[in-house]
């Protein structure tokens, strides 16, 4: 598992984790920011940017410098997770841009219209377009 993590986080790549409660899962994706490279000064004013947007920032720091590590509880809202809302804000997927999200016992029961399809759609057609798949046409 530790290769991996070092694997994902030096090339920027997605992870999926998968196990039986206990085995570590939170433990890790919580360390995965510690061994991301840096912010560079471009990713660093794109994370400020929706911050601010959500009125997030940390107070007396004008710039994110921190890769974010987001883990929302697993009732959130679609607007939670998606965003959205009466008062359009940033939801988690957004926050986490940049950083972690990490979706632990992530379940679909309550929710009306599945954010979770939605953020695997979302993934498929804007982060992860491959030559010959339907999300890259």
């Amino acid at each position: 598992m530790k290769r991996a993590m070092e694997v994902a986080a030096a090339g920027n790549h997605h992870l999926l984790m998968a196990g039986p409660p206990g085995a570590g899962k939170t433990l890790i994706a919580r360390a995965l920011p510690g061994i991301l490279p840096p912010l560079s000064p471009q990713e660093a004013l794109e994370v400020t940017r929706i911050y601010s947007v959500a009125d997030k920032l940390p107070p007396g720091k004008a710039l994110v410098q921190r890769r974010p590590f987001r883990a929302p509880h697993h009732t959130i809202s679609q607007a939670g997770l998606i965003g959205g809302g009466s008062i359009p804000r940033p939801g988690e997927v957004s926050l986490a841009h940049r950083g972690v999200l990490y979706l632990d016992d992530f379940e679909l029961s309550h929710m009306q219209r599945h954010p979770l399809l939605l953020l695997v759609y979302w993934f498929l057609r804007f982060l992860a377009p491959v030559v010959g798949s339907p999300a890259a046409s």
